[in-house]
């Protein structure tokens, strides 16, 4: 993580004269992890933990996202905060590792899709041996 964000949200706190603990609470999060972002500057907060204090201070997470030192990429308006969290944060993995991921995460979507499909239509595994 960069500088900007432990100082972008020591001055947010300060101004909206907000104590850790309460964005703490607001976004899901431990008072300790949050004072850790805020002190410690070379921490690496996860996707979520920026998408969990965008939504406390009530900001957009591309904000807190860029200023985590996440590479931002352009998304439509109407996506999923969650889809957007997750292609932000798989945009920024080393190249290598991102086609992994991405295939994972293909398979994983079409596995569970398929299931529901079937969940749907009144097959189950058990259903369809018959």
């Amino acid at each position: 993580m960069s500088k900007e964000l432990s100082e972008f949200l020591r001055q947010e706190l300060e101004k909206r004269d907000l104590s850790e603990r309460e964005v703490s609470r607001r976004a899901g999060l431990s008072s300790r992890s949050l004072n850790h972002i805020i002190n410690n500057p070379a921490s690496n907060p996860t996707v979520e933990t920026c998408a969990g204090i965008a939504k406390a201070l009530d900001l957009p997470s591309e904000l807190i996202f860029q200023l985590a030192g996440y590479s931002i990429v352009g998304l439509a308006d109407e996506i999923d905060p969650e889809v957007k969290a997750l292609a932000i944060y798989l945009n920024g993995l080393p190249s290598e590792i991102r086609a992994y991921a991405l295939k994972g995460a293909w398979a994983t979507a079409q596995l569970v899709t398929q299931a529901i499909e079937e969940s749907v239509a009144g097959k189950t595994p058990d259903t369809e041996a018959e």
